[in-house]
């Protein structure tokens, strides 16, 4: 099989093309394509839309207990190994520990946490915040014997209704008003609250006694064997973790894992426009704030006998033809698209 592949970033709806007599569809900065149904088998676009990015978080209930916590935190590279090495159990990671008290609240260690990363390492690695607090509610009373009877299955009148409890018609009980959780974010999108072992990287421990076993010793319990003080994983506390997603389609992508434009598609040694060396830039390069679609066309014709590896082999030549399409010119590409009669008829899972 021959592959060909270009790819090319459109920032502009004016600089695409469309001819409908010549089924013909161009960009400035980009190929003509043609929609020859004699010569092309078969002419397929797929589209990938922008996704934003959501950054990891972790939400934790707080102890009210007395005692010495920490949180022990493990964050890691989202898709980011060391690429000295061609394997993907090598990773990128780092592990945080913030302590505090029994009853502190998600402010104190808010507080605490932004002068330890400072001091630390000059930089919020993560980011603290205190989570909303829970406000009070009062109970909720059934309004009537209707509403009663038909929550639990009896047959009151409204006089034996009347003569029940406020207990007794509770529907909904009170709530009392509870502190907020704090909230960890991750710095920037690649950040992902992951251990070594794959497992959750965010976690509550309590500084206990513990025996040379790990077992903890109870107040007023005699050990079996020596004892030391050491930080155990804290059953009671909750924690919530939504590590997010990375962007598709942003400046960061497209710049960081996708390396575009490439010297080769810069063409920085090329002729420029008005035929010029130097003049002006061959291609579009991302913009910082610019939300790219991805559109995908691809072209497959039969060759011939043009296979080398068995003899009469039928040869297949396959062109892909890659566009990242900012948001602001995806209307003006799609209905160049269609006027090149190339299509744009949306299906599920993407553009045919």
């Amino acid at each position: 099989m021959l592959n060909y592949t270009t790819t090319t970033i459109v920032n502009d709806g004016a600089t695409v093309f469309a001819d409908a007599t010549k089924k013909l569809f161009r960009v400035k900065f980009g190929p003509e394509l043609f929609n020859d149904g004699t010569i092309h088998k078969a002419c397929l676009v797929k589209k990938q839309a922008y996704v934003a990015p959501v950054k990891a978080t972790a939400t934790v209930s707080l102890p009210s207990a007395e005692g010495i916590y920490r949180i022990a935190m493990y964050i890691r590279l989202r898709n980011n190994n060391n690429p000295y090495f061609s394997n993907e159990w090598v990773f990128k990671g780092k592990p945080l520990y913030v302590e505090f008290n029994g009853g502190d609240s998600a402010a104190d260690i808010v507080a605490r946490a932004k002068k330890y990363m400072l001091a630390q390492y000059g930089y919020n690695l993560v980011d603290f915040s205190a989570g909303a607090d829970t406000p009070a509610s009062p109970a909720v009373l059934y309004a009537d014997e209707t509403e009663y009877n038909a929550a639990k299955g009896t047959s009151l009148d409204a006089a034996a209704f009347a003569a029940l409890s406020d207990e007794e018609k509770t529907k909904t009980p009170a709530v009392a008003a509870a502190a907020g959780p704090l909230v960890i974010t991750a710095h920037d999108q690649w950040e992902i609250f992951v251990d070594q072992d794959n497992n959750d990287g965010v976690r509550v421990e309590k500084l206990e006694t513990v025996d040379m076993a790990g077992k903890v010793i109870a107040a007023g319990a005699v050990a079996n064997s020596p004892t030391h003080e050491a930080f155990v994983p804290d059953s009671t506390v909750t924690v919530t973790i939504d590590n997010g997603n990375e962007a598709f389609g942003d400046f960061a992508h497209i710049v960081k894992d996708l390396r575009l434009p490439t010297a080769a598609n810069r063409r920085w040694q090329g002729i420029a426009e008005g035929d010029v060396m130097g003049d002006e830039p061959n291609d579009d390069k991302p913009l910082p704030t610019g939300k790219y679609t991805q559109y995908t066309i691809q072209y497959t014709s039969e060759r011939g006998v043009l296979q080398q590896s068995a003899l009469g082999g039928l040869g297949i030549s396959r062109t892909v033809h890659v566009f990242y399409v900012e948001s602001g010119a995806v209307s003006a590409f799609e209905s160049a698209l269609s006027t090149s009669t190339i299509g744009t008829s949306e299906v599920a899972g993407g553009l045919i």
